[in-house]
C-alpha cells in the first residue's frame, strides 16, 4: 500500500481556501514582484465590486488563511495595500519600475508583539486549561508579527481585542496587550 493509503481517513486536512486564484494573475504578479514593475489589475472591493482598474507596485505575497494577498503600493490610494489575489479580475505586467520598494513600507517592516493570554472572562480552571492548550508551561504566548498582517494573524486565531466586547465561549483567548497597539484595519473598516 502507498503511504497515501496508510494515513487515509486518518488525517483530515481542514482547511479550506475558499478564493482560487487566477494562474495567469499570479504568475503576472509574481514577475512583477522578481523585477520589480508595476501592474495593471482590475480590482474588485467592496467599494467597487464591479471593478475598477488600479495600477499597483507590489513587492511581497501574503498567505492569509484562506487566501492570498499580494502587498504593494497602490497608485491611487498613494499608499501600501493588501491586495487579494481573488478579487483580481486581470493583472497586466507595465514596463514601470517599482519605485516604492518594501524598504519603505514601514507596516511591512515594523513588527508588533501580540500578548495572547487566556481569556480573562473564563473561570481560573478554564484559563489554566486553554494556557496549557496554547502555550504549555507559560501563562502567555508572545507572537511577533508584521504590522500590516496583525489583522489576519488575530481573525485566524480568533485572538479578542476587547475583553468587555469579545467575550467566552466564542472567544478564549485575548490580546492583552491591543490597547497599545496600532488601530488594526478590523477596527477601522478600511478595505481595499
Amino acid at each position: 500500500p502507498t503511504q497515501d493509503c496508510m494515513i487515509s481517513g486518518i488525517v483530515e486536512d481542514a482547511r479550506i481556501d475558499l478564493s482560487p486564484v487566477s494562474p495567469l494573475v499570479f504568475s503576472t504578479l509574481f514577475r512583477a514582484v522578481r523585477q520589480q514593475a508595476g501592474v495593471k489589475i482590475v480590482y474588485r472591493s467592496m467599494n467597487s465590486p464591479i471593478g475598477a482598474e488600479r495600477t499597483i507596485y507590489p513587492h511581497a505575497f501574503v498567505r492569509a488563511p484562506r487566501r492570498w494577498h499580494v502587498r504593494a503600493w497602490c497608485a491611487q490610494r498613494q499608499g501600501y495595500r493588501d491586495f487579494t489575489l481573488g478579487r483580481m479580475a486581470s493583472a497586466e505586467r507595465l514596463d514601470e519600475p517599482n519605485n516604492h520598494p518594501q524598504a519603505e513600507d514601514a507596516q511591512w517592516l515594523n513588527l508588533l508583539e501580540l500578548v495572547i493570554v487566556a481569556h480573562p472572562a473564563l473561570s481560573i480552571a478554564q484559563q489554566d486549561m486553554i494556557a496549557q492548550e496554547y502555550f504549555p508551561g507559560a501563562r502567555a504566548m508572545r507572537l511577533k508579527v508584521r504590522e500590516c498582517l496583525a489583522a489576519y494573524a488575530i481573525q485566524d486565531l480568533r485572538l479578542a481585542v476587547d475583553a468587555v466586547r469579545h467575550t467566552p465561549p466564542d472567544y478564549q483567548l485575548l490580546v492583552s496587550n491591543a490597547a497599545k497597539l496600532p488601530p488594526l484595519f478590523i477596527d477601522r473598516g478600511d478595505v481595499s
